[in-house]
C-alpha cells in the first residue's frame, strides 16, 4: 500500500518547519524594517527622543602658559578689585614705580614693585592664574600691548597678578582711552586664546576649599624679583 504526499509524515514535518522558519523572518524583518524607520526619523528630527541627556564630561586642564580666553559670561570688573604686583624686567631704573603710580591713579591697587630676573618678550606680561582671569583682562585695557599668560596655582582667595615690564613696553594707556569688554574679548581671539573649563575652576575652588589660606597666588616669573631698584 502507497502513503500519499499529503499523508507522508516526513513531508508534513518539512512543510511545517519551511512555514514556521519563513514566519520567523517575516517578523525578525519586519522588526529590522520598524528599527530602521524609527532610528532614521530620530536622527532627522523628524520624531523628538522623549529625553535628551544633558551632554556632560569630565573638568577639562587648562592649557598653561598660553593665553586664557576671557569667559564668554565675564562681567566688567572694577580696577579697585584688581590687585597687581608690578615687576621690571628691563635695565631701565625706576620703570616699575612709574607704571605703578599710573596704575593707581587709574584706580588698580598695586602691591609691590620691584624688578624680576626674567626675559620678557614685547611690551610686557600679565601672568594670572584660573581665578583672576577677568581682572587680567581688566589690567590689559591699561596696558594693550601686554601679553596675558595662564599660569598654574592660585586660590580663589588670591587673585593677586603680576605684571611684568619688558623692553618694549611704551606707556600705560589713560582710563578714556582704554578699550571696552568686547574690544577685550577680540584681542583674546587674535593672540589664539585657550578657553578655560569652567567646570575645572568650579571644582578647583571646591577642592580647595580647606586650604585656600595656605595656597599660593600665580607662580613668580623666573627667577625672584630683585629687591633692588624699582
Amino acid at each position: 500500500m502507497t502513503v500519499s504526499g499529503k499523508q507522508n509524515p516526513r513531508a508534513l514535518y518539512r512543510s511545517a518547519l519551511e512555514k514556521k522558519r519563513t514566519t520567523t523572518f517575516l517578523v525578525l524583518f519586519g522588526w529590522l524594517a520598524v528599527v530602521l524607520v524609527v532610528g532614521f526619523l530620530f536622527a532627522t528630527g523628524a520624531i523628538k527622543a522623549p529625553y535628551d541627556p544633558p551632554f556632560s564630561h569630565g573638568a577639562i586642564k587648562p592649557t598653561y602658559y598660553t593665553t586664557p580666553c576671557l569667559a564668554d559670561d565675564a562681567k566688567p570688573v572694577s580696577p579697585n578689585q584688581v590687585k597687581v604686583r608690578v615687576l621690571n624686567a628691563t635695565d631701565q631704573r625706576g620703570l616699575a614705580t612709574k607704571v605703578g603710580d599710573a596704575l593707581t591713579a587709574g584706580g588698580f591697587v598695586v602691591t609691590k614693585v620691584g624688578n624680576a630676573a626674567a626675559e620678557v618678550e614685547g611690551a610686557a606680561d600679565i601672568r594670572t592664574s584660573i581665578y583672576s582671569i577677568s581682572e587680567a583682562y581688566e589690567l590689559q585695557r591699561m596696558v594693550p600691548d601686554a601679553a596675558i599668560t595662564l599660569m598654574p596655582g592660585g586660590s580663589p582667595n588670591n587673585t593677586e597678578l603680576e605684571l611684568l615690564l619688558g623692553n618694549a613696553f611704551n606707556q600705560v594707556v589713560t582710563p578714556e582711552g582704554a578699550s571696552d569688554l568686547s574690544q577685550q574679548r577680540q584681542a583674546g581671539e587674535a593672540a589664539n586664546c585657550k578657553p578655560v573649563d569652567p567646570l575645572f575652576i568650579k571644582e578647583s575652588k571646591e577642592e580647595s576649599g580647606a586650604d585656600e589660606a595656605t595656597m599660593e597666588g600665580p607662580a613668580p616669573a623666573e627667577g625672584t624679583p630683585a629687591p633692588a631698584a624699582k
